[in-house]
């Protein structure tokens, strides 16, 4: 009943108007339910917003976890700055398998040996 009445409030809302709505909600460490758990079903977009220490630095990360539209990465590093939000592309790691080139060598010790 609170998806349904959220839904179409909300819907009517943003097409009278014209614009576009943004619910807020906190999130509280350790959970991954977003608000009451039915905001995630009736908005268009779902954002996360997450920190974590890297040193003695501050990351901020964007992770688009739900979007109607096609996005082109589900996650961003950002920083807040005097001119406003600005976004980094988080590089893709990719792994690479590789062949060692060595060889085995004896200690001579036959303790050692397998």
């Amino acid at each position: 009943m609170t998806r349904t009445f959220l839904h179409t409030m909300l819907g009517r809302l943003i097409k009278t108007y014209g614009s576009t709505a943004l619910l807020i909600a906190e999130k509280p460490i350790g959970e991954e339910k977003i608000g009451f758990g039915v905001e995630e079903f009736v908005v268009d977009g779902v954002i996360i917003l997450k920190t974590r220490s890297i040193g003695e630095n501050i990351v901020g990360t964007l992770e688009i976890r739900k979007m109607r539209r096609k996005i082109r990465k589900p996650e961003y590093e950002y920083a807040i700055t005097d001119n406003g939000i600005d976004f980094f592309d988080v590089p893709e790691l990719k792994r690479v398998e590789f062949e060692p080139t060595w060889s085995r060598i004896t200690s001579g010790i036959e303790k050692l040996v397998d």
